[in-house]
C-alpha cells in the first residue's frame, strides 16, 4: 500500500514538473508525424498503403486547442490529443513537446492512418423481382477531414438514392 502512494506521489510531482517546465513556454513549431496504416507491409498491404490518401496537415491542426505563436498549455494537449482520436480515421495519437531552447518549444504529433473507405453491394430476389444496391462510405476523403456517404439501390421497384457529406 505504502508503496502504491508514492508511485503515485512521484507520477503527480512528475507531471507537475512537466507543465511547469513547459508553462511559460511558447509553441514554435507544431509538426506532424503520421505513420502508414501498415508499417513493415506485405505486398498487398503495400498497395492499401499506396491507395490511401494522407490526411493533411491542416486537417489536424484544425482539431487542435493550441497554435504555434502561443504559450504552452498542458490541458490543450490533452484536449487535442482527444480530439484527434475521435475522428475515427486516425489512431494512437501521441503529442510529445522538444525543449528548443529557454522559451520555445515544438510540438510533434504523431498518429496512425486508418483504413477509412467502406462500403457494400448486395443482390436479393423475391416472387417479383430482383433487389440490389450498393454503399460506400469514406470517413477522410482524399485527406481532408470530410465524410461522404453514398448508396444507391433498388427495393421492390422502387429506385432510392443517397448522399450525404460531413
Amino acid at each position: 500500500m505504502f508503496s502504491r502512494v508514492v508511485i503515485i506521489i512521484l507520477l503527480f510531482s512528475n507531471f507537475v514538473l512537466i507543465c511547469q517546465n513547459n508553462s511559460s513556454r511558447i509553441i514554435r513549431k507544431i509538426l506532424i508525424d503520421p505513420r502508414e496504416i501498415f508499417e513493415n507491409p506485405n505486398t498487398l498491404e503495400k498497395i492499401i498503403n499506396q491507395l490511401h490518401f494522407k490526411t493533411f496537415d491542416y486537417t489536424i491542426k484544425k482539431n487542435l486547442t493550441f497554435e504555434e505563436l502561443q504559450t504552452f498549455d498542458s490541458l490543450s494537449v490533452y484536449e487535442s490529443e482527444n480530439n484527434l482520436r475521435q475522428l475515427g480515421f486516425i489512431g494512437n495519437v501521441e503529442i510529445k513537446t522538444i525543449p528548443i531552447e529557454k522559451d520555445s518549444i515544438d510540438i510533434i504529433i504523431s498518429f496512425g492512418e486508418k483504413w477509412s473507405l467502406q462500403g457494400g453491394v448486395w443482390l436479393s430476389k423475391n416472387i417479383a423481382a430482383y433487389n440490389y444496391g450498393f454503399s460506400f462510405k469514406e470517413h477522410n476523403i482524399i485527406g481532408s477531414g470530410v465524410e461522404l456517404s453514398l448508396s444507391l439501390s433498388r427495393d421492390q421497384n422502387v429506385n432510392q438514392q443517397e448522399l450525404i457529406i460531413i
